[in-house]
C-alpha cells in the first residue's frame, strides 16, 4: 500500500527499480507507487492485479533499469528473463543475446514485441520470487553494486553485467578506454578525432554521451571505439580487455558511491585488470597514485606523461613545445602556441591522447595535424 495516496499495490512481494533506488515488498513509498503519475499512465491499470511482471515507459531523460521481456499478452507484459539499462541494450539484446541464450528477439518474433516498442521500455516492476528464472542481469551504472536487489542477484547465482559489459561482448574492433577524475571527455573527444582522420570507422562512446551500447552493433573487425569509462561504469565490468587505457588523474570523488578513497582509486585503476604485457596503458605521473600504480603494479606496458618533468620513453613538456619519446629519439608534437585548447590540464589531455592513437598505431603527423585543430568540447 502506498504510503501517501493508500491505494494497494499489487498484493504481491515486489521489487521497483527506478533510476538509484529500490523498493523491495509491498509497503511503497510514494515515489514508487504504481499510481504515481511519474511512472507513467501504463502501470496505472495493473496496480490491483496480480500480475507477474509490469513493464514502464519511463519519461523521456530517465535513467533507470530497463528490462527484456518473454511474453506479451493483453497489454501485460510477464516473465523476466533479463534486465537491462534504459540505453542501446535493449537493441544488443534482441539482436544478438537472443541467439545466444535463446531468448529475447526469438520470443519476440512470436510474440509479436519490435524493438521499436522494446527501446522505449525504461523501467520495470517484478516480483523477487521470478529471480530464480532470470539467466543475466544487466544493470544501470547509476544503480549502486552493492544495491540490496543486487546482492539478491548475487544469491540467487546470478551473472551481474554493466551497460559496458555487454556492449564489450558484442562489439568488434580495437578499443581505447579513457579514465580519470577529470579531463576524461577532452581526451576522449580529442583521440575520437584523432583516431577519425585516420581510421575509416569509428565510434566514440560511453561517459561522453554516446552509449556504448547503441553502437556496439555497428562495429566492425576494422572499428575503432574510443570509450570514456566513468568510475560507475567500471564497477560492473567482468572481461572488458581495451588495447590500450588511460587514466588522467585521480583525485576524491563520488566517495559517496565508492566508501573511500581507497575503493575510488581501486575501481579507476581496474580499467586495466584484464589487460596483459601486450597491451598499453598511459598514465600521469605527476599524481602520485598514478606514478606509483605504473612502476609497482600495472600489468600491460606504461606510457607515462608528465607536463612538469622529462619523463623517458613517454611524453612530456619542455620549453613550450610538447615533447615525445615514444618511438625512441626525441621527437615534437607541436608548441603549445599552436592549440587551441589552453591550461596544463589540456596539455596533459593532448599529451594523453598522443600517447593512446600512437600505440593505435596512428602516425606522428597525423596526430600533430589533429591536435593541432580540435577545438574545445
Amino acid at each position: 500500500v502506498c504510503t501517501r495516496c493508500k491505494v494497494p499495490a499489487c498484493g504481491q512481494n515486489v521489487a521497483v527499480v527506478i533510476g538509484t533506488e529500490a523498493a523491495i515488498g509491498c509497503q511503497l513509498p510514494h515515489r514508487h507507487c504504481l499510481h504515481n503519475r511519474s511512472c507513467g499512465d501504463f502501470l496505472c491499470g495493473f496496480a490491483n492485479q496480480n500480475v507477474e511482471l509490469i513493464g514502464v515507459k519511463m519519461n523521456r531523460g530517465s535513467t533507470v533499469c530497463g528490462l527484456q521481456f518473454h511474453t506479451l499478452a493483453g497489454g501485460r507484459i510477464q516473465q523476466l528473463h533479463i534486465g537491462l539499462p534504459g540505453d542501446g541494450s535493449i537493441t544488443i539484446f534482441a539482436s544478438i543475446i537472443a541467439h545466444k541464450h535463446h531468448i529475447g528477439a526469438a520470443v519476440a518474433a512470436q510474440t509479436g514485441i519490435n524493438t521499436a516498442f522494446m527501446a522505449d521500455i525504461q523501467c520495470a516492476v517484478f516480483l523477487t520470487d521470478d529471480l530464480p528464472q532470470l539467466s543475466l542481469v544487466v544493470i544501470s551504472p547509476g544503480i549502486p553494486v552493492d544495491a540490496d536487489f543486487v546482492e539478491e542477484f548475487r544469491k540467487n547465482n546470478l551473472s551481474i553485467w554493466g551497460e559496458i559489459e555487454l556492449a564489450y561482448q558484442f562489439a568488434k574492433g580495437g578499443l581505447v578506454a579513457i579514465t580519470g577524475t577529470n579531463g576524461k571527455t577532452t581526451t576522449t573527444a580529442l583521440v575520437g578525432q584523432i583516431m577519425g582522420d585516420y581510421y575509416s570507422s569509428v565510434f566514440v562512446v560511453g561517459n561522453i554521451g554516446n552509449a556504448y551500447t547503441k553502437e556496439a552493433l555497428k562495429t566492425k573487425e576494422d572499428s575503432v571505439t574510443v570509450a570514456e569509462i566513468s568510475s560507475f561504469q567500471l564497477e560492473s565490468i567482468l572481461d572488458f580487455h581495451p588495447a590500450v587505457t588511460a587514466i588522467l588523474n585521480i583525485t576524491p570523488d563520488h566517495l559517496d558511491r565508492h566508501g573511500s578513497m581507497e575503493e575510488y582509486i581501486r575501481v579507476k585503476e581496474s580499467i586495466t585488470k584484464n589487460q596483459t604485457r601486450e597491451d598499453w596503458c598511459v598514465l600521469n605521473y605527476e599524481d602520485e597514485e598514478l606514478r606509483r600504480f605504473g612502476q609497482e603494479e600495472c600489468v600491460p606496458q606504461v606510457v607515462f606523461f608528465s607536463s612538469k618533468q622529462i619523463v623517458a620513453g613517454g611524453l612530456y613538456l619542455e620549453g613550450g613545445y610538447i615533447m615525445s619519446e615514444l618511438d625512441g629519439d626525441q621527437e615534437i608534437v607541436c608548441h603549445i602556441n599552436e592549440l587551441n585548447i589552453l591550461g596544463n590540464h589540456n596539455y596533459e589531455n593532448v599529451m594523453a591522447a598522443v600517447g593512446i592513437c600512437r600505440k593505435m598505431g596512428v602516425p606522428m603527423e597525423q596526430i600533430r595535424h589533429a591536435c593541432t585543430h580540435f577545438k574545445a568540447v
